[in-house]
């Protein structure tokens, strides 16, 4: 499984965490941190981009 996530977290929050999402996938999780903040990466055209490209590499 691929999370995308963004790369602007809460200030205490770590982006290298999963965000508690290894708990429920069996086998490999792989994180893509992208540009922006969580309400931000499918609204700015440059974070768009960026979700589309790795979604467009994982399939």
């Amino acid at each position: 499984m691929t999370l995308i996530m963004a790369r602007d977290q809460a200030l205490f929050s770590n982006p290298e965490t999963s965000l508690g999402w290894e708990e429920y996938v069996k086998g490999e999780l792989i994180l893509k941190p992208v540009s922006g903040a969580h309400h931000s990466i499918l609204t700015q055209p440059n974070n768009v981009k960026e979700v589309a490209s790795i979604i467009r590499k994982r399939l």
